[in-house]
């Protein structure tokens, strides 16, 4: 269990809709949500489970050029190498890296919501996935991580994904996808709907990425960790379940909190506004949308914490 005093004695598809393509998703939660759900869980396992995690990602091929890259001097080398392996996903969705190591489709799946169905029950997550996605990629790094005969190379590129995957898991919109008369193809996970935050125009998915803030300093991240463990007492199980369960869940939550049962106004994004603040048919942000997301992002992301925590330790 973590306590207050270890966090600051660290130092730290369905078959049902086969016909639908899936959907070009790319963002996700920001680096500083990624890197405290890897804290968070970092603090979960026993120090003897750290150091073996330690031990196979430094044979990880961008070890010292990425993650070990601006450690502060505070910090644990296999806490900071544990949170930064959680965002190399992303470090290399670039051209240099992105044939070789990134996986586009492996960080959401698109389960339907038409918010003008007579019947907007979803399809029971037993039933399969468009495959590959989020799903498939959580079993094969697992295997990957448990075969015998693997090489130490390809199990440390697999915990850098699964510490990411299971964070994008728990991310509501990399569960869901809006299909409408507007969005025949879908939504994108919200990437195709603009808000107005503040003064600023932004993408609905970029919204909830960034709703926890993004300051990534380690001061920053053992803080927020901190609240998070003080706000949340959840007694979960979820580490027995399926993915597709977790994968349900974030789409309930996407369903009830982000399009709030389709009374969200939906304005397409339109490229022009990355330039521009001047549209003023696009829906603003309220204080009390903003408030019950940051509620709701917080508890997942304790959530996902404490199911990659178990699910390292059972490796």
């Amino acid at each position: 269990m973590i306590t207050r005093r270890k966090i600051l004695q660290s130092t730290f598809s369905f078959v049902v809709t086969i016909w639908f393509l899936p959907c070009i998703q790319v963002d996700a939660w920001n680096d500083r949500t990624h890197m405290l759900i890897a804290y968070l869980a970092f603090m979960e396992l026993t120090p003897e489970q750290q150091d073996e995690i330690h031990v196979l990602l430094k044979n990880h091929p961008h070890y010292e050029r990425f993650l070990l890259k601006d450690k502060p001097d505070e910090c644990p080398e296999s806490l900071w190498v544990f949170m930064r392996a959680a965002i190399w996903p992303d470090f290399v969705n670039t051209d240099e890296y992105r044939a070789e190591y990134h996986r586009r489709p492996w960080h959401f799946v698109n389960i339907p919501y038409r918010p003008n169905a007579s019947d907007r029950t979803m399809a029971d997550p037993e039933l399969p996935f468009y495959s590959p996605n989020i799903l498939t990629a959580l079993d094969e790094n697992s295997d990957i991580l448990s075969e015998g005969y693997t090489s130490t190379t390809r199990k440390a590129i697999a915990i850098s994904w699964l510490l990411h995957l299971f964070g994008d898991v728990h991310q509501p919109l990399h569960c869901i996808n809006l299909y409408s008369d507007r969005f025949p193809n879908g939504d994108q996970g919200g990437n195709r709907i603009a808000v107005r935050d503040g003064e600023n125009l932004t993408k609905l998915h970029s919204f909830w990425d960034n709703i926890l803030g993004e300051e990534k300093s380690l001061a920053s991240i053992r803080k927020s960790a901190l609240e998070i463990i003080n706000e949340n007492v959840i007694r979960d199980n979820g580490d027995r379940c399926k993915w597709s369960t977790w994968a349900k869940q974030s789409h309930d939550l996407a369903l009830k909190h982000v399009y709030l049962e389709g009374e969200q106004p939906l304005v397409e994004w339109q490229p022009e506004f990355q330039s521009s603040s001047v549209a003023d048919h696009v829906p603003k942000i309220t204080e009390n949308y903003r408030k019950e997301g940051i509620e709701v992002a917080k508890r997942q992301v304790f959530l996902a914490s404490k199911r990659l925590a178990s699910h390292l330790a059972t490796r």
